[in-house]
């Protein structure tokens, strides 16, 4: 009976030990991941360099991080498109976001590019004479 206790005692002295030192994991854990995002962004370079260049390059890095992510909803479209062009919303949408960035240009291509691409038998999500609406839309 007493060595089952010790037992006892000595699993759960173990569960302790074991979540202090899971605790300090994640957060090393989390350190690594910033290193690792860290050496994404800036290149295998990073790693060397540690002097005023390099904060000259994670400022970059980061400017280049922001530009990416300010472009995540167009290059998302673009993928979707890629998977089904004949996809009328996905290219509406896409004329949507030019027009949200401001680009009525980049808008009209897409539109023109869009009933180029698009067969009236395949068309999904939409009409094909809905691209031809919001090309009018546009050009008014």
């Amino acid at each position: 009976d007493d060595e089952e206790d010790e037992d006892a005692d000595g699993a759960d002295g173990m569960d302790e030990g074991g979540s202090g030192k899971a605790k300090s994991k994640s957060k090393s854990e989390n350190t690594t991941d910033d290193d690792e995002d860290m050496d994404i962004l800036l290149g295998d370079n990073a790693a060397n360099e540690e002097s005023a260049g390099a904060s000259a390059d994670v400022e970059l890095a980061m400017a280049r991080a922001e530009h990416l992510t300010a472009r995540r909803p167009l290059l998302l479209n673009r993928v979707l498109l890629r998977q089904n062009p004949h996809n009328v919303g996905e290219w509406i949408k896409r004329s949507k976001l030019y027009m949200d960035l401001g680009e009525v240009d980049m808008a009209t291509s897409a539109l023109e590019e869009s009933l180029k691409s698009v067969i009236a038998r395949k068309s999904v999500n939409g009409s094909p004479s809905s691209l031809v609406l919001t090309l009018v839309d546009i050009h008014e």
